[in-house]
């Protein structure tokens, strides 16, 4: 009840803004004053009226939406999906390429990028949507600039409730009872300096089995069942790894994996 968190004039007579909001009550006000504020009874949508009761919030992350010439409110399910587009990304300005869900407000994903142009959007619309002009970190504004994007492989961060975004360098490696490392540490492979988001390596493996990692940590991991080539998934099954001298390739985008 100390501050205000203001929403954007969306030049309709309605204001609204994507926030994550705990068990409690809210109000809507203007100009940060209790002169004029408008509550009331009903939850997730109502009319409030001026000087109305606290409306009741059950925690969640919501589009709110308010109307103050006829008290129309509304706290709508925020976000179905969150993605990134643009001409940096795997599917250029055409279609987004999902971000997973940390469950702390905040969504990321390991992703090859080119140079070019990147944003945030939620729902594969264009309604709520975030850019800036700083590379690699910054805080987007709703619809705000492009994003300017060096190539590489990223750890990509953003959060819709705060707009903070991260662009952090990511190494993938192999790691399992194939690899020289074993489980216990991963052999580093490179990126391609011609095509986005694939990765190749030499090495010389054994019997046993492998999985593809980023940043020696279990948290972005890949694996498939097929050999000597397959698509990965997400915390897929380990890679059955016949012995043998291989050139390794692996594509961050789509998963897709070979040993030759």
């Amino acid at each position: 009840w100390d501050s205000d968190t203001d929403l954007t004039d969306n030049g309709d007579g309605t204001f609204s803004l994507l926030i994550s909001l705990t068990d409690g009550e809210a109000k809507f006000r203007a100009n940060d004053s209790w002169d004029t504020n408008w509550g009331g009874s009903d939850f997730p949508s109502g009319i409030a009226t001026q000087n109305g009761p606290n409306i009741p919030v059950t925690a969640g992350l919501y589009k709110v939406t308010f109307n103050p010439g006829t008290g129309a409110y509304s706290f709508a399910p925020g976000i179905e999906s969150v993605g990134i587009i643009g001409s940096a990304t795997p599917g250029g300005w055409d279609s987004d390429t999902d971000l997973r869900d940390n469950g702390d407000g905040s969504y990321s994903i390991v992703i090859g990028l080119g140079d070019g142009e990147a944003k945030f959007r939620t729902n594969n619309d264009w309604a709520d949507n975030w850019g800036a002009g700083d590379f690699p970190s910054g805080t987007g504004t709703k619809n705000g600039p492009n994003i300017p994007v060096t190539a590489g492989i990223y750890v990509v961060t953003f959060n819709p409730s705060t707009g903070a975004y991260s662009f952090a360098p990511a190494t993938i490696g192999i790691i399992g009872s194939a690899t020289p490392g074993g489980w216990d540490s991963d052999t580093n492979m490179t990126a391609s300096a011609s095509e986005v988001g694939v990765l190749t390596l030499t090495i010389d493996l054994v019997n046993g089995e492998a999985k593809f990692r980023a940043n020696d940590d279990w948290k972005y991991n890949w694996g498939g069942a097929a050999f000597p080539s397959g698509t990965s998934t997400q915390d897929g099954p380990n890679i059955p790894v016949t012995a043998g001298s291989y050139t390794v390739r692996f594509n961050v985008n789509t998963g897709a994996y070979s040993f030759q």
